[in-house]
């Protein structure tokens, strides 16, 4: 199952006993070496690792306990992604080799079976419209760096047809 990087800032994280949430979930933290997610980033510098994940819904995140609720700095790979300050949501999106500008990324998918980067959605924008709209798979993504996304070239050769003023991430 694929769960979009939007539909997960802001959901609530519940224990199996608890009937308020414990936390919302602020960001997805992704490791740009392989694509991984590493943690959930809650309240106050506290993370979610996803091995703590004991069920999820399409509106909430369960874990065991408060306990799993952990400090950024106790996951030592965390805390090296974050200080490395890379942001995938709204990073500019650019082939390897001609340096052609695809967009910004608008949103991204996580495969939640195994906790990885499924795929990127790129559009152009301007103002608030979207236009050039896609969805690049992770296996286009070459890297990850702190303010861009590069991708192979084929990521432009397999660009979905998209009429003017249609959205590819509908349906």
């Amino acid at each position: 199952m694929q769960k979009l990087y939007s539909e997960f800032i802001g959901m609530p994280v519940f224990s199996e006993y608890s009937s308020s949430p414990l936390a919302l979930i602020k960001d997805a933290i992704i490791d740009p070496e392989n694509g991984k997610l590493l943690a959930l980033l809650v309240k106050n510098n506290h993370i979610i690792v996803p091995m703590d994940i004991e069920r999820s819904t399409t509106s909430a995140i369960f874990i065991a306990d408060n306990d799993r609720i952990l400090p950024v700095d106790d996951v030592l790979r965390v805390k090296m992604v974050l200080s490395r300050h890379i942001s995938i949501p709204s990073a500019k999106v650019i082939t390897e080799k001609n340096h052609e500008y695809l967009g910004r990324v608008t949103d991204f998918e996580i495969d939640t079976t195994h906790m990885v980067l499924a795929n990127i959605h790129v559009a152009k924008q301007f103002l608030f419209l979207h236009f050039n709209e896609r969805i690049i798979d992770f296996k286009h993504i070459v890297r990850i760096e702190k303010h861009s996304v590069i991708v192979k070239e084929q990521a432009v050769m397999s660009k979905a047809k998209v009429a003017v003023g249609e959205s590819a991430f509908a349906g």
